[in-house]
């Protein structure tokens, strides 16, 4: 299984780091022409948003070498480490439970549990699933009764399947916002701080019978607004508490817009796929892995880690609407809580913080690359020439030989450190023109080149600042999973025809 990996992805050496170039690099020759006439990274469908927070290579500014400030808010902010909880006490209607979820579970286990019901009717539980944070990627079941983490806060599952956030003494946010009160979750997402999850029913049987990567988006409707005051609005939406200061078509046009803003986003976390999202369709063998060859609008993108970006409505008579709801129209402009990603075709992606933390993210892209394009269209290498550092990429070992083939579309090098990269043989020039993908992990800005694209720099206590070349960040929630999750979804991707 995967025992091609010796010979390209994973440079074994035998010798100390002084030691100059590995063998099988002096035998390669880097494809110059790999990347022309290749997508561009910017689709469309995202081409208003900095979650495409890629540009043209220039010189990082100076002070892009200073060492990123990645502390928490508040003095608890990281009190879930990096795991879902260090303690959950579940206590239900009829018994009390104690969960450890330290140790984590056996997730191949866990997936077939959650996979099925009682028999009669709906399911009966609910899936907490961990879509952010450093060890990203499991889920366990919740059915009636109250959870209670530690004393950071609470959840409350109905016996409908309302779940409500109570709030405890941490920052807890729904969607962005911080709870204050009993908050419902709905389909939002919940972030502590250093994790972020979704509390959702099983999935049904087929949850990919609709498209999910639309060529265009939405266009809304601008209604005819009459010159003359209007009633104001009594109209209830769902949970929403029409706004006094807004007639009824006004407050129909704007609920509108939000169901849009709600809905794009729900696309762009399907799109861009978290670990435990990536998890069901490698166990499930959904069709959603490999399809995406060179041609795809989104070959080469992945999700780095969560958090908010900017978006813009399209309308189809933007003079048609009132200068009044211009301000209710800007708040709106916010996709709340999702995927920030990277298009390795569009520059390097540099992952610098603790190693440990690092590793966890690089874990992510690799797999992603690795399950999202279609085989012979991505070559994935990684690069070490540190004999100490060996076993922290003996994961890769578990993934398909195709995934290594030398004549696969877009050859993609991991760096374990750019002294690794120099070492190889490898051509700045090629990786600064995107003839090449680079991901590099670093402890240090320092260490990393000045034409690199997008530096996502990550902290233990699992905060994350993506930066672009503009000096434009994002802060946010990393996404990284754990060596044994990484070693068991590459496995899988054995039982995919290639």
């Amino acid at each position: 299984m995967g025992r091609a990996f010796t010979e390209w992805n994973h440079v074994m050496a035998e010798h100390d780091d002084t030691t100059g170039k590995e063998s099988f690099f002096e035998e390669a020759e880097v494809n110059a022409e790999a990347g022309e006439g290749k997508n561009s990274g910017k689709p469309d469908f995202w081409e208003d948003e900095i979650e495409e927070i890629v540009s043209q290579p220039e010189p990082l500014a100076a002070e892009a070498t200073t060492e990123p400030d990645l502390v928490p808010e508040t003095t608890d902010a990281g009190f879930l480490g990096t795991s879902m909880a260090e303690e959950l006490l579940a206590t239900g209607h009829e018994k009390t439970e104690q969960i450890d979820l330290q140790s984590e579970p056996d997730l191949s286990e866990l997936h077939s549990s959650v996979d099925s019901d009682d028999g009669e009717g709906e399911p009966s539980y609910l899936e907490m699933r961990q879509i952010a944070g450093l060890s990203a990627g499991s889920s366990m079941r919740l059915t009636h009764g109250t959870y209670k983490f530690k004393d950071a806060f609470s959840l409350n599952v109905s016996e409908d399947g309302r779940v409500t956030v109570l709030p405890g003494n941490s920052d807890i946010r729904v969607n962005d916002v911080k709870v204050v009160q009993p908050t419902s979750l709905g389909n939002s997402i919940l972030n502590v701080g250093s994790a972020r999850f979704t509390v959702l029913p099983p999935r049904p049987d087929d949850p990919y019978a609709q498209e999910i990567e639309p060529n265009e988006r939405s266009i809304i409707t601008v209604p005819d607004f009459p010159l003359t005051k209007a009633q104001k609005s009594t109209w209830f939406a769902k949970s929403q508490t029409p706004d006094a200061s807004l007639d009824t078509l006004s407050w129909e046009f704007i609920q509108e817009i939000r169901a849009n803003r709600d809905e794009d986003a729900r696309l762009h976390r399907l799109l861009h796929p978290d670990p435990e999202e990536l998890a069901y369709r490698i166990r499930a063998g959904q069709k959603r892995v490999l399809n995406r060859d060179h041609n795809h609008t989104y070959f080469g993108r992945f999700s780095i880690a969560y958090g908010p970006i900017p978006w813009t409505p399209r309308f189809d008579r933007p003079e048609a609407i009132p200068s009044q709801l211009g301000t209710k129209i800007q708040e709106l402009r916010t996709l709340a809580s999702v995927p920030i990603t990277h298009n390795i075709l569009s520059g390097p992606l540099a992952i610098v913080g603790p190693r440990q933390a690092a590793l966890a993210s690089a874990r992510h892209c690799i797999l992603s690359l690795a399950a999202l394009s279609k085989p012979g269209d991505i070559e994935l290498k990684v690069i070490t020439t540190d004999k100490h550092r060996n076993q922290d990429w003996g994961w890769i070992t578990e993934l398909p030989s195709w995934v290594s083939a030398r004549d696969n579309t877009y050859r993609t090098v991991i760096a374990d450190g750019m002294r690794n990269f120099e070492l190889a043989g490898l051509n700045h020039r090629d990786a600064e023109a995107n003839n090449i993908g680079l991901i590099i992990v670093a402890e240090s800005v320092k260490d990393i080149p000045a034409y690199t694209s997008v530096v996502l720099q990550v902290s233990d206590s699992g905060l994350s600042k993506a930066t672009n070349q503009r000096q434009e960040s994002i802060e946010g929630t990393p996404i990284g999973i754990k060596e044994k999750h990484a070693k068991e979804l590459a496995a899988k991707l054995h039982n995919f025809p290639a």
